[in-house]
């Protein structure tokens, strides 16, 4: 009889022990695997929870409740700590209107309407912003008198005051025509001449209160 390996019966059993031992730690290591895969997923859970608890505290600031105005160039708007967000439409019925003045006459676009004084003086007042009066001062010489004379002198002062002339019939009527580039009340004007009786009668001229 041929002799029994005792190394080849050794490792034999060794390996079956090996085997043995595997599948023994296998329930083992899938309840490990099964742990690790849940702390993994409450760590998630924690870091979400986490951002939410911070935009919720960001709730709590007046920021928050901040309402953001589009851009327009109609009006202005603001809104307060107790608005509410949404989007709001706004209407409007009626626009603030610039102020306008005219004086028509007659006679030709260039012919004097004063006396024979040498000069006299154009007042022209306005409310300005904040109800604050602004006022611009004209002197007229005799021969700017006309229409287009006073219309031209109005224009190269610059002053928020736009003049024109335009004919209105085919009879040579002219009107002398105001518009201050200020709308609603802050445009509003008055004219006052003085030194010349006949140029003030023509264009005196005050503003309702």
């Amino acid at each position: 009889m041929g002799g029994i390996s005792v190394t080849g019966i050794s490792d034999s059993l060794m390996e079956m022990q090996a085997k043995k031992n595997t599948l023994l730690l296998q329930p083992y290591q899938l309840r490990q695997k099964n742990i690790e895969s849940k702390i993994s997923a409450w760590g998630k859970i924690r870091s979400s929870l986490q951002t939410l608890l911070e935009k919720s505290n960001a709730l709590k600031n007046d920021a928050f409740y901040a309402m953001k105005m589009s851009e327009n160039k109609a009006f202005s708007a603001s809104a307060s700590s107790g608005a509410l967000a949404g989007a709001h439409n706004i209407r409007v019925n009626q626009l603030a209107q610039n102020h306008t003045l005219s004086l028509m006459t007659g006679k030709g676009i260039d012919t004097p309407l004063g006396n024979s004084a040498a000069t006299r003086t154009l007042k022209i007042s306005q409310k300005g912003e904040n109800g604050q009066i602004k006022e611009t001062v004209i002197s007229l010489a005799q021969e700017e008198t006309s229409l287009a004379g006073i219309a031209k002198a109005i224009n190269d002062k610059n002053a928020g005051i736009r003049a024109e002339v335009k004919s209105v019939d085919n009879e040579g009527t002219q009107r002398l025509i105001l518009r201050a580039q200020d709308s609603g009340s802050a445009g509003e004007m008055s004219l006052s001449v003085e030194g010349d009786t006949t140029l003030a009668d023509i264009m005196n001229y005050t503003t309702p209160s």
